[in-house]
């Protein structure tokens, strides 16, 4: 009986966020993204000002933050495929930035990105009954309002026809 072992190989993975141009990030951290949820797994974690790495306590290798904040997989198989997302942490008073980059190597099965209504930014259906009824809730308060200011202000007048 011959076990197969698969082939490991050395992978580099940018990082996509948009970084500001003059701004010195604190930190930098990546996450593999789940494929059916979204949810976030953490694997490695960077302090960019001391440089020290530190491994998310349920990373399942030792992951490293190259000096270009692209994550290296030194061991990455099959089982690595998938979207990673890196996160830059900036000083107080700037933005935190987000990127996410694919890593999927040719026997990877990549999961196709499926549109709404041929769009990929199109709101959902029950988005867009909530805006609606918001637009509608404000008409009718508006409406509402302006009918009171109408009367007031006829009530007002017929007050200075009476005493005149």
């Amino acid at each position: 009986m011959t076990l197969l072992k698969e082939k490991a190989v050395c992978v580099e993975i940018p990082c996509r966020a948009n970084a500001e141009p003059g701004t010195n990030y604190r930190k930098i951290s990546w996450y593999k993204v789940e494929t059916d949820s979204d949810a976030l797994t953490g694997l490695v974690q960077k302090d960019l000002v001391k440089n020290i790495t530190t491994l998310f306590k349920f990373a399942n290798q030792s992951y490293e933050v190259n000096e270009d904040n692209s994550l290296l997989l030194p061991s990455a198989t099959k089982e690595d495929c998938g979207v990673y997302k890196c996160i830059l942490w900036p000083p107080v008073g700037r933005y935190i930035q987000k990127g996410n980059s694919d890593y999927f190597q040719a026997d990877c099965i990549q999961p196709e990105l499926q549109a709404v209504n041929g769009k990929k930014d199109a709101l959902p259906a029950n988005h867009s009954k909530i805006i609606v009824s918001c637009v509608m809730v404000t008409c009718f308060c508006v409406l509402g309002l302006c009918l009171v200011l109408s009367r007031t202000k006829t009530e007002r007048q017929n007050m200075i026809n009476f005493v005149d």
